[in-house]
């Protein structure tokens, strides 16, 4: 038997234990670690551990640390909670900047995370089909945009004697249930 391809394939690790601190009781610890094929430290650790706690020493402790000292307080996470439930559009930068809290950047966002304040952003492909089905909805002409180049500066770059084309520009637009154009004239 090799202890360590047990342990991975088996689900009941408490009765194999069991049975390991009880074959080091009858016959030994060096025998018991050449028939589990594991080191004898393993089997003094849990041979001690069934002498000190019984059969609880045989389940598996929690690995979490018990104290965190680097963790952040708690008062300082409800402050930053706060902080930004009152401003929804300022993000950890300027959190940190404004309000001279004393933790880093980056410890701000994954307290803002966590507590879930964080928008996904939307993909692109997402918003191109929001502004189609907005357009959509839009009537002919409803929104129109117009850019005005001022050329007051033409003369600079046209010469007098030459016939200046742009002059008589007109813009006419037309518009229908489903299409709209638009014509320039000179």
């Amino acid at each position: 038997m090799v202890y360590y391809e047990i342990m991975n394939g088996i689900n009941n690790i408490f009765n194999l234990r069991l049975n390991m601190v009880q074959m080091a009781q009858a016959k030994g610890i060096s025998e018991t670690a050449r028939y589990y094929k594991t080191t004898r430290n393993t089997v003094r650790k849990w041979l001690n551990r069934y002498t000190q706690q019984g059969l609880n020493g045989l389940t598996n402790r929690k690995r979490t640390p018990k104290h965190i000292p680097h963790k952040t307080p708690k008062t300082i996470e409800e402050k930053i909670i706060e902080l930004r439930k009152s401003h929804p559009a300022w993000g950890p930068e300027r959190l940190k900047m404004h309000y001279e809290i004393p933790v880093s950047t980056k410890a701000i966002a994954r307290i803002i995370r966590q507590a879930g304040l964080v928008k996904k952003r939307k993909k692109k492909w997402k918003r191109q089909r929001d502004l189609r089905i907005q357009k959509q909805a839009l009537k002919p002409f409803q929104l129109l945009q117009v850019d005005v180049k001022d050329l007051s500066d033409i003369s600079r770059y046209w010469s007098s004697d030459e016939k200046f084309p742009f002059a008589s520009l007109s813009v006419y637009g037309a518009g229908c249930e489903d299409w709209w154009y638009l014509v320039c004239l000179w």
